[in-house]
């Protein structure tokens, strides 16, 4: 899945990142799945572990 701090690509799960202390919104996109979005608030030296469960969207009906 694709990772995103303040609307900026940082990369793929799983992932390790350093961002300064303060408010970040972190989103986390993958095809076929519904997003994730949430507003973290980072202290100085703070770790923070983000675990996800990403919700599978349903698969369109097709017409016949």
């Amino acid at each position: 899945a694709d990772i995103s701090v303040d609307g900026k690509f940082v990369g793929n799960t799983p992932s390790t990142a350093r961002f300064v202390p303060g408010d970040h919104k972190v989103s986390i996109e993958k095809a076929g799945f519904k997003s994730w979005e949430r507003t973290i608030t980072l202290g100085p030296g703070a770790t923070v572990t983000i675990s996800p469960t990403l919700e599978q969207l349903p698969n369109p009906v097709t017409a016949q």
